[in-house]
Order: structure tokens, then C-alpha cells, then sequence
């Protein structure tokens, strides 16, 4: 065993280390790589997101949020006590969501925007997760560790703080894809390639072991699938998600003001790394730590 572990360890290194000297032999090579994993998949994400978001409108939204807007209609042949009839919300008898049984041909803007608020989620809980752990773990980052990893200067600044594995940037890139795929194949193919390229590229420029993004995405894809898939198959979860999905169209002020008013403070987050959300959560870890004596 030990020697497996002893092999499993050399191989990450030995990846790590070709990739770096690779991305490092050339100074305006390692600077665009750099720019392409923060700036650039910041940007292609969004847009990624607007898309998903602003997804073409269909026949069936306007069935869907005239579902979601009228109030629920008693049931044909169930009465409750005394003859009231029991007020439920009618749904297709099938435990599958009909519209998206044919996939993207029928996927509507409705639960495009519930799925986006699903993976949006999802996403945060995989990024915030794997960030806790790096921290109680706190592996060392290959460019503190007696490996020789090279860079340019500044590239390595506010990231001692924060351990190695797992990687909470690789948890965003395994969800990515997985999410996109229930949108349409396409997509989901093309995110893939990304993805995966995007994880070699934070290990070329020495952020990560390949284990670190590994560990992340594993927790990504995890995290965002079992979601996806309950909202494929739950009725009632179904219902309740394209509700509030409803609810973020313009002709529902002034409520639907409020949610794209929480919406931007969600992707200010993201683009400082939910930087604050961090902050809350370990503010919370440490006092409970603290209550319990550990």
C-alpha cells in the first residue's frame, strides 16, 4: 500500500512539475494562462450563465407561468372533510417532468431559469465545501513545498493563506459541465473540453496538484448532479422551482425586483470569490469550535 501511495504521489508531482516548466519557459505564455484562469473564466462563465438565464423563450412558458400565477384548483373526484374538495396543484401523472423528457427541443426559458437557480446553488455550496475543507486540511501549495514550481512575480500573492487540496476553483469546474449537459449536449461538451483545460491550466501555473483538482471536481459534480436529477424527476420540487423562477419576471414587480436585487449581490460574490459568504461561514465554524471546547 505504502508503495502505491508512494507512486500515486511521485506521478502528481512529476505531472505537476513537466506542466509548470512548460507554462514558466515562456513569460508571456505564463501570463496569458494566468489571465485565462482568473479573468477569463470569470468572463466566459457569466456569459455562460446570461445564456442559460435569457434562454429562448418556448410554447410552453406561458402555460408554465399561468401555472405558477393561478392559485392551486381542487382536484376532479377527491373531496376532503365535509365534502370540501382538497385544494392541490394538478400535475402530469408522469414522475418525469414532460417538458423535459425531449430534452433541449422542449426545455423552456422557465426552467432554464430554474435549473440556472438550481446549479447557481449548488455551485456556491461545492465552492464554499471545498474551501473548508482546504482550510481544515491545509495541504501546502506546491509553490511553498520543496518542489521546484516557477512563476512571475506577484502570481503566487494571497494564496499561502488558503490550502491546496481540494481545489474550490476545480468544484466550479466540474459542475460546469455536468450542468451543462441539461441543457443541451452541445454545451455540455464544450464546457467539458474547458473545464478539463482550465484544471490543467491552474496546475501549469503551479496553483495545484492535479489530486487538488481532482478532489474538487469530484465535489462539484456531485454536488450539482443529485440536485439536477431530483428536479428532473420530482414533481413537486418541479413545481416549486419554475414557481420561483416565475416569479423573477419583470411583470411581477415589485417583487421581482427584490430577487434580481439578491441575484446581483450573488454575482458580486462570485466575482470576489464569495469572498464574504466565506467570511460568515468560518465566522460560524469558529464559534461553534469554540462552544464545543474543540
Amino acid at each position: 500500500m505504502d508503495a502505491v501511495i508512494d507512486y500515486c504521489w511521485r506521478a502528481n508531482a512529476n505531472i505537476l512539475l513537466w506542466l509548470n516548466h512548460w507554462a514558466a519557459s515562456d513569460r508571456s505564455l505564463y501570463k496569458v494562462l494566468l489571465f485565462l484562469t482568473d479573468e477569463g473564466a470569470d468572463v466566459i462563465t457569466v456569459a455562460t450563465l446570461m445564456l442559460m438565464w435569457f434562454w429562448p423563450k418556448r410554447g410552453n412558458d406561458v402555460h408554465l407561468m399561468t401555472q405558477a400565477a393561478l392559485p392551486p384548483r381542487p382536484e376532479e373526484g377527491v373531496a376532503g372533510k365535509g365534502g370540501v374538495a382538497v385544494m392541490t396543484r394538478l400535475r402530469p401523472k408522469s414522475s418525469v417532468a414532460p417538458a423535459l423528457v425531449a430534452g433541449r427541443a422542449r426545455l423552456t426559458q422557465i426552467e432554464s431559469r430554474a435549473q440556472t437557480l438550481i446549479f447557481a446553488c449548488a455551485g456556491i455550496m461545492s465552492y464554499v465545501f471545498a474551501r473548508i475543507i482546504a482550510l481544515s486540511y491545509n495541504v501546502n501549495r506546491p509553490f511553498v513545498s520543496y518542489l521546484p514550481v516557477e512563476g512571475s512575480p506577484g502570481a503566487f500573492d494571497g494564496l499561502r493563506a488558503y490550502g491546496s487540496f481540494p481545489s474550490d476553483h476545480a468544484a466550479l469546474l466540474g459542475a460546469l459541465p455536468v450542468a451543462m449537459f441539461f441543457w443541451d449536449k452541445r454545451l455540455g461538451i464544450f464546457w467539458s473540453v474547458l473545464g478539463f483545460s482550465l484544471a490543467v491550466v491552474r496546475v501549469a501555473i503551479g496553483f495545484h496538484y492535479p489530486a487538488d483538482m481532482l478532489g474538487g471536481a469530484i465535489i462539484g459534480v456531485t454536488m450539482v448532479l443529485i440536485p439536477m436529477l431530483i428536479y428532473r424527476r420530482q414533481g413537486r420540487f418541479y413545481d416549486r422551482m419554475n414557481t420561483l423562477a416565475s416569479w423573477f419576471n419583470l411583470s411581477n414587480w415589485p417583487y421581482c425586483y427584490f430577487l434580481y436585487f439578491f441575484a446581483g449581490m450573488a454575482a458580486l460574490e462570485f466575482a470576489m470569490h464569495f469572498k464574504h459568504v466565506l467570511e460568515i461561514v468560518f465566522t460560524i465554524r469558529y464559534e461553534l469550535m469554540h462552544r464545543l471546547g474543540l
